[in-house]
């Protein structure tokens, strides 16, 4: 798998926060709020430890850890889209109209994905991880393997064996899916699966879920994959810009900002590749739009945005029961 997309240079203020200089020319926005924002310092290959600078126009986002923890469960979620592996995220976090840095941090397997915090002044590691960062053939593969193609999604491609889309959910995830045999249902998790808002419960940033569906007879392949994750606030554009990056311009993009109409909620919604079938919509019955192999939908409910990303192989998804359908 390729870098981390194309570094560029930003010059932003946000209440006080300033970005500019040679430094910026190597660092990539990838999330911006009123009184905070994040860059990813520098390009790195997947499966290298991704550096990240937080700056924050006061210093007590880092000291109560909430929403630095809230921060970096989206920054994990989005960096997902590029990379099936993310061993480790080296946090820097800059404070102030004079960005002085006063917290230092790693996240990931070592941590359970918690911001832990290795002083202000601790210097990060920038060494590499050891092999490589497990892509869709680095394991179980072989003469007799299925065919994978098109584009992946959390590591996963379509046409998969069912073990080699347990390895590679497993690189994403950093735990082995569960997968259920009578009903050829895999599935991986990270907070949670359950993405419905009801009274009593809603997901959290942070969520992350990955499912597929696997074709019957003896030997199995992925011919359905469909991931879930929630981040904080509303993040279609970065979203957006992110998924543009891995999979290229859409062939169909619909965007309403105001609540209310059909969807309900502001929404982003994008498609690629050809369509599948014209009496079929797509898996959002409200949007006059045909079903296309690959299909991604962000709406912005309760200061969260929940983005759901399906992949299906046209030859099943044609002729697919609501058995086939993911539950997202």
């Amino acid at each position: 798998m390729g870098a981390l997309g194309t570094a560029f240079g930003i010059a932003v203020a946000v209440v006080g926060i300033a970005v500019a200089g040679s430094a910026a020319a190597q660092e990539r926005l990838l999330v911006q709020h009123p009184d905070m924002l994040v860059v990813v310092d520098r390009e790195v290959a997947c499966g290298q430890p991704v550096p990240i600078t937080v700056r924050a126009a006061e210093p007590a986002l880092f000291e109560t850890g909430d929403r630095l923890q809230r921060t970096v469960d989206g920054v994990r979620a989005m960096l997902g889209f590029e990379c099936a592996r993310l061993p480790r995220l080296e946090i820097t976090g800059e404070a102030g109209r004079d960005q002085q840095v006063v917290y230092r941090g790693v996240a990931g397997d070592e941590t359970n994905w918690l911001a832990e915090r290795r002083g202000p002044a601790a210097t990060g590691s920038t060494g590499t991880t050891s092999g490589s960062a497990g892509g869709p053939l680095a394991s179980g593969s072989g003469s007799s393997a299925p065919a994978v193609t098109g584009p992946e999604v959390a590591g996963v491609r379509l046409g998969m064996s069912v073990e080699q889309a347990l390895d590679a959910a497993a690189g994403s995830f950093g735990n082995r899916p569960t997968y259920r045999e009578e009903a050829r249902v895999m599935q991986a998790m990270s907070g949670g699966c359950d993405f419905r808002f009801d009274a009593d419960r809603a997901p959290e940033p942070g969520w992350r879920c990955l499912e597929g569906v696997f074709t019957e007879g003896g030997s199995p392949r992925l011919h359905t994959v469909g991931l879930a994750q929630a981040v904080d606030q509303d993040q279609r554009d970065a979203i957006e810009a992110r998924l543009i990056e891995r999979y290229g311009p859409p062939d169909r993009s619909i965007r309403r900002d105001e609540a209310g109409g059909d969807g309900g909620h502001p929404f982003l919604y994008l498609a690629w590749g050809d369509v599948l079938s014209r009496d079929r919509g797509s898996r959002l019955g409200f949007l006059d739009a045909p079903l296309r192999k690959l299909e991604a939908y962000a709406e912005v409910r309760n200061n969260l945005t929940v983005v759901n990303i399906w992949n299906q192989d046209p030859a099943v998804a044609v002729a697919a029961t609501p058995d086939y359908r993911l539950k997202f």
